[in-house]
């Protein structure tokens, strides 16, 4: 799989001295992964690389194949494999196994540690006026609303699947950099 940065995955990446080739090491050989059917596909994947490094990753499937539908014996339901050929990078982020909002590990799902990445460093987030906001947003989109509160001199970088056409999206969360800037100096 060939995976290419996004600019802003590129200058993020920079400042946390993030090398391309560990985030094109997570996505093509993640400890946990998990692809998110949204049009564009979305992906995340996490790897825990040597010496305890972990990096939690997220990108766009640019190009890809899939496969015919299938039945499941066990459940008499379709099934479709993805074959991805390229993905672009849009987020790449080191991370500890203790966090600020808790502790992941190596079997846990990408769901459950997406919820404590962004509790972590992240702020509660809505993407339609009459839903209350979480940090991890699924659910109902007008087309326009992405509403978080903004702190003065932080940067931030909203992450997630939208589906214009369904009125909805999944996994919306809103990174905070001086959050987390602030715990990796501190760890």
């Amino acid at each position: 799989m060939l995976v290419t940065l996004s600019k802003e995955c590129t200058d993020f990446s920079t400042r946390l001295e993030i090398l391309p080739q560990m985030i094109s090491a997570t996505f093509q050989q993640p400890t946990q992964a998990m692809i998110v059917r949204s049009n564009p596909f979305q992906v995340y994947a996490i790897r825990w690389f040597d010496e305890n490094r972990i990096l939690f990753t997220s990108g766009i499937i640019t190009k890809h194949h899939l496969s015919k539908p299938i039945e499941n014996p066990k459940t008499k339901q379709l099934m479709t494999s993805i074959n991805i050929q390229e993905t672009t990078a849009t987020f790449a982020l080191e991370l500890k196994e203790k966090l600020p909002a808790g502790t992941i590990d190596k079997t846990m799902l990408i769901s459950p540690i997406l919820e404590i990445v962004a509790r972590s460093f992240g702020l509660p987030v809505t993407c339609h006026p009459e839903e209350p906001a979480a940090f991890v947003y699924n659910g109902r989109w007008d087309g326009q609303t992405i509403k978080f509160l903004v702190k003065e001199n932080d940067h931030y970088q909203v992450s997630g699947a939208f589906n214009l056409q369904k009125k909805c999206c999944q996994n919306v969360w809103v990174f905070s950099f001086n959050s987390y800037k602030k715990w990796f100096s501190e760890n």
